[in-house]
């Protein structure tokens, strides 16, 4: 009985912590993807500049995840900012990191703008699709 009530009680502490887990495993991803050699990853160019789309992608996801870690007593503002602020910054630094530690990947501007701009429609969909919304309670 005792294991039951153990695990009834990791069960209840996952779902508490799980805000918290989502951008870690997406943060994971991004250093992954952003610092693996590119003949290790997956590609598919559709167009031209198609990666743009994908660090937007990334960025937009990273930030909606990061959304409820800075939630408090459901002030969003301050926690859209800190948001955006960080992955912008993180955006920023794996650019940098790119450019300075590996010698087959290249930090450019216009990833970091991309990076940025999903950052900032990751806000803007947060906003008006989850906030104080069903889906916020389930997932986060």
């Amino acid at each position: 009985m005792t294991d039951i009530c153990n695990f009834k009680f990791y069960i209840e502490d996952m779902i508490k912590y799980r805000k918290y887990l989502y951008p870690l495993i997406w943060l994971l991803l991004l250093v992954y993807a952003s610092l693996t050699p590119p003949n290790k990853i997956p590609s598919v160019k559709l167009f031209e500049h198609a990666d743009k789309v994908v660090h937007f992608i990334f960025y937009f996801v990273f930030t909606i995840l990061l959304i409820p870690v800075f939630v408090k007593n459901k002030k969003y503002a301050k926690s859209f900012v800190i948001s955006v602020l960080t992955a912008s910054v993180t955006g920023l630094i794996f650019e940098i990191l790119q450019h300075l530690a590996t010698t087959n990947r290249t930090g450019t501007v216009a990833d970091a703008i991309a990076n940025t701009l999903g950052a900032l429609s990751g806000i803007l969909f947060y906003y008006w699709f989850i906030k104080e919304k069903k889906i916020e309670k389930v997932f986060f």
